[in-house]
């Protein structure tokens, strides 16, 4: 009586690319039943698409087949055991299982005599050479993906505020504008729960629900920063993402510190008060820095500076007074444009120069990189394949260079990015500094408090409706000092400036 057979198939990419293909496969079983003269009765074939275990599309309907027609199958024949599964455990259950309906599962390149004892040798043999195969795969996989992050790299989708770009993540300046008023309106307490700031800024487009927002907030990767997983004995950790950060690490921490409820959301510093001189304004009397408070009386509220109780003293001024008279001092401070166009004519000539400068930096890092990359193409080589240095010094030199290459690889994404940036800072640096009073009257009090802190790094006296100050930024102050004659003679000492990043709470991710 002729064999019933079914033929199942199955491939991986990598076979597909070897020219192994389904239809390959189904030829070769076809012609193996024709020399045994069996018949082969249904055809059932799986894709890469599932090549764990059993729970696969095409298998689960060779099931149904099986169910349906009972007593009428011999055979299940396929090219390799590789093709039947690539799980150990897995596939003897499923040979046992098959057995019960009298249903002999076998390969025809890989034939196994169940009649003869000795060849259930041979049968683990095939059935546990690719499950090793899959494990030494897999361990390469996660050693590949755990050192693309320590060198810096994020290997996921692009998470919200960032895309995807040739292997690297990519500021989207929309939706990172999203980010940052979502960890700001949580640090400064806008709202009364975190819910409410995910609906305002679902206004503006976010996309996320309760649980991906709270996750948002929770990302390190906002800062800069990776999370490299626990192994072996090394425990989990955080290192530097390659990527642009979207907000501040102090900002992040305030959030943190919040969900976690060890700190309540900061409210501002009064509720009603304009008060953002605190801080920065000392007393004229005692010279202790002068605190804020809103005094209730005629049905208005009123804000002061003043002493605290503390210091034994009570100098007081009104807060709406010493703010006008010092929006009235910065005006003084604003620069006029024509200064401005030397001064940026003398930094543009000084950057072009550093300019090369980058550029031959930026080969000589690149040259780095690559010979790091053949050394360690030449110890794997030497390790996988020459097997001629141990386990532990392979581990030690990979780690060495690969701690080398990631260092480098992060100067040169700062010297990619630095023509862009200077662009950026020149470009709001004139705005400020040709429209300060302006751009002061109409700022938020903590964007006036950097603002404040900038220029003047001393604190200020507010003594007889005037400012005094002892020091002030010696960029701002060589700045607005320079006239169109002497900005010639300072050039080489303006030039110099160019290399310097502007003041603490003036670049523009700040503001």
């Amino acid at each position: 009586m002729r064999k019933k057979v079914i033929l199942y198939i199955r491939v991986s990419t990598d076979e597909q690319a070897l020219g192994y293909s389904l239809k390959g496969q189904e030829a070769h079983l076809r012609n193996f039943c024709k020399i045994k003269g069996w018949d082969v009765v249904a055809i059932f074939q799986d894709d890469y698409t599932a090549w764990k275990g059993f729970d696969r599309p095409a298998y689960t309907e060779l099931n149904k087949y099986l169910n349906a027609n009972k007593g009428s199958v011999n055979y299940l024949l396929f090219t390799q055991w590789s093709r039947f599964s690539r799980h150990t455990s897995e596939s003897y259950s499923e040979i046992d299982r098959l057995k019960t309906l009298k249903i002999e599962a076998n390969a025809a390149e890989q034939w196994i005599d169940y009649s003869v004892p000795e060849n259930l040798y041979m049968l683990a043999f095939y059935l546990s050479a690719p499950q090793v195969e899959n494990d030494r795969l897999s361990l390469r996989v996660k050693a590949g993906n755990r050192q693309a992050i320590m060198e810096g790299r994020f290997l996921s989708k692009a998470p919200y505020g960032y895309i995807n770009k040739d292997k690297y993540l990519i500021v989207d300046i929309e939706k990172a504008a999203i980010v940052k008023y979502c960890f700001e309106a949580v640090a400064k307490g806008n709202f009364s729960c975190l819910e409410e700031v995910r609906r305002s800024a679902k206004e503006k487009s976010l996309p996320l629900n309760k649980q991906s927002f709270l996750d948002l907030l929770k990302n390190y990767i906002y800062i800069g920063k990776l999370r490299l997983p626990a192994y072996k004995e090394e425990p989990e950790r955080l290192v530097p993402g390659i990527h642009e950060a979207i907000i501040e690490e102090s900002l992040f921490e305030q959030v943190q510190l919040i969900l976690s409820g060890k700190r309540k959301p900061y409210k501002g510093i009064t509720k009603h008060g304009n008060l953002p001189l605190i801080g920065h304004i000392i007393c004229p009397k005692c010279g202790k820095p002068l605190t804020g408070s809103v005094a209730k009386g005629n049905g208005g509220h009123y804000p002061y500076y003043h002493c605290q109780r503390k210091y034994g003293c009570n100098q007081s001024v009104s807060a709406n007074h010493a703010n006008q008279e010092f929006f009235l001092y910065i005006q003084t401070l604003e620069v006029k444009p024509e200064i401005l166009d030397l001064y940026v004519e003398v930094l543009n000539e000084k950057f072009i120069l550093n300019t090369s400068q980058i550029e031959i930096e930026k080969k000589n890092l690149e040259s780095q990189i690559d010979l790091i990359d053949k050394n360690i193409v030449s110890l794997e080589e030497k390790y996988i394949f020459q097997n001629s240095i141990t386990d532990e010094v392979y581990q030690k030199y990979r780690t060495k260079l690969a701690t080398e290459k990631s260092d480098l690889v992060m100067k040169h994404a700062t010297l990619v990015k630095m023509p862009n940036e200077f662009t950026k800072y020149m470009r709001f640096g004139l705005t400020l500094l040709n429209n300060l009073s302006t751009f002061y009257k109409n700022a938020e009090i903590s964007i006036k408090k950097k603002i404040v802190g900038s220029i003047f790094p001393e604190k200020l006296r507010f003594v007889d409706n005037s400012y005094q100050t002892t020091k002030m930024n010696s960029v701002f102050a060589l700045v607005i000092a320079t006239t169109k004659a002497s900005i010639k003679k300072q050039s080489s000492k303006i030039a110099g400036l160019s290399t310097n990043a502007l003041p603490s709470g003036l670049e523009p991710e700040t503001l």
